[in-house]
């Protein structure tokens, strides 16, 4: 992954190709369908847990925890982490620990998410193209993560990109579900959905990607 500089930079000068429009996001219209699912394994009393790795200041934070989920997010860039703290919760007071900055049923890790360590294992995790940013040797090590913070019957939400004209081109990485869902033996598919994009960077199109699909699915660890 890029270090802690990189990041920042990057965060600051908008070059997080990605990241994509929260408007557009369909994690927000499946939201009912992972609610339906994760009330098939827990209790109207249990306390739902989400882990948002790479999270960026992405509203979703937000959305969960108002939703009465306690959210863990991991990002690596100060400038995001910033972001959140100033646009998503402006009126909170953070509690600071270390490299953790905490609320009512909210915790904010400053941390490359390969360091991040946690003893909860999570009922829903929202990969937010975190897949499709990390470099393509560090993909095993991603998914041991994924692993080790998933329970039987965790829920795994993933954004991923794709396409076939250039292999080379990212991050974001062409990351097709079929090679996904290989490496992430242990979940059963849900549900997913693909569609078709036309409408593309001048950056990617000097890279020969005039389009790519988008894919979100739902895998539930088995």
């Amino acid at each position: 992954m890029p270090n802690e500089e990189t990041w920042n930079l990057r965060w600051l000068s908008g070059d997080t190709p990605w990241s994509f429009n929260e408007a557009n996001d369909p994690f927000y219209e499946d939201f009912p369908k992972i609610k339906a699912e994760l009330d098939k394994n827990s209790s109207s009393e249990q306390k739902l847990t989400a882990l948002i790795p790479l999270s960026g200041s992405t509203n979703a934070i937000k959305y969960l925890r108002d939703r009465g989920f306690f959210v863990t997010a991991v990002e690596f860039s100060d400038a995001a982490i910033k972001d959140i703290q100033d646009n998503l919760f402006p009126e909170v007071d953070f509690r600071t620990e270390g490299n953790k900055l905490s609320a009512e049923n909210l915790e904010i890790y400053n941390s490359d998410f390969f360091e991040f360590n946690s003893k909860t294992k999570f009922d829903l995790i929202y990969d937010r193209a975190a897949f499709v940013a990390i470099d393509k040797e560090d993909r095993e090590k991603y998914v041991k993560k994924l692993n080790e913070f998933s329970k039987p019957n965790s829920l795994l939400y993933l954004s991923l990109f794709e396409w076939d004209t250039n292999d080379n081109y990212g991050p974001p990485f062409s990351s097709p579900l079929t090679l996904v869902e290989k490496m992430l033996e242990s979940f059963d598919k849900v549900f997913s959905q693909k569609t078709k994009q036309d409408s593309v960077s001048e950056k990617m199109q000097s890279a020969n990607i005039f389009y790519y699909y988008y894919t979100h699915s739902l895998l539930k660890k088995t």
